[in-house]
């Protein structure tokens, strides 16, 4: 971040919030616990067969399921 001929306002405000952003960020191994729950949780509810994975690639090659 560039700070050159910016207000000592400025300054103290960005300061402020990378400070805050600092202290709010997680460890390295909570974002992987968490990524981990939250792809166990998914698998859980969803049907895991053949049929399903069979019926899911043809939709994408027919171009459903789009995000």
């Amino acid at each position: 971040m560039n700070l050159d001929g910016k207000s000592d306002g400025y300054i103290n405000a960005a300061y402020d919030i990378a400070k805050d952003s600092f202290h709010e960020r997680k460890t390295t191994d909570e974002q992987r616990r968490r990524m981990a729950e939250d792809r166990m949780r998914k698998d859980a509810g969803e049907a895991c067969s053949s049929d399903t994975a069979r019926k899911n690639m043809i939709d994408r090659m027919k171009g459903g399921n789009r995000t």
